[in-house]
């Protein structure tokens, strides 16, 4: 897909379409903007929806008619922080301002809000408690509920932990036990 340029006088301007190089048409943004945003606000999954929603930021970009709504998907962009090569999913539940860094595996899990899980972690089958910390290359399972503000050291394992609020966990949780 490339942008379609209109040539006004001597120089060139986007004119809010864009020009299939396959068919040769020329397509109306503004409808191909809103489809995208529809399949984005019906779907369920992280990732589908952080697609659409930089999908629609791309078509966008560098269009002087559609300036307001760039302004407003760029905000929407900004709070879906969600990293490259994330798999999200089957039923998980990601709550405002958490970021999920670059390679997170999440699987039947919910991460409250403010909660920040880093690169390669993997969370199956948990909760992570507002505010918490993930680290790199943890993995966190089976039932293991983390309380508010509670950090999860790098390359640490926890199966069936319940970490009470205020915590930091330095080593492994291998059968299920309470940490207070």
């Amino acid at each position: 897909m490339v942008l379609a340029l209109a040539k006004i006088g001597e120089r060139l301007k986007l004119d809010g379409g864009f020009y299939c190089v396959s068919c040769g048409k020329v397509n109306d943004l503004h409808g191909c903007w809103r489809k995208q945003l529809m399949v984005a606000k019906d779907t369920r999954c992280v990732d589908i929806l952080c697609y659409r929603v930089s999908l629609s930021q791309r078509l966008l970009q560098g269009t002087e008619i559609y300036q307001e709504l760039h302004e407003i998907v760029d905000e929407a962009v900004k709070k879906l922080e969600i990293g490259e090569g994330c798999l999200v999913g089957p039923d998980v539940a990601i709550g405002p301002g958490c970021i999920v860094e670059a390679g997170v595996r999440l699987s039947r899990c919910t991460v409250m809000r403010g909660a920040r899980i880093k690169k390669h972690a993997c969370i199956s089958g948990s909760i992570i408690g507002w505010h918490s910390t993930v680290g790199q290359w943890a993995r966190v399972e089976n039932m293991t509920i983390l309380g508010e503000d509670v950090h999860v050291c790098d390359e640490i394992y926890s199966s069936g932990g319940v970490v009470l609020s205020h915590k930091e966990i330095k080593s492994n949780i291998l059968k299920p036990e309470i940490v207070m």
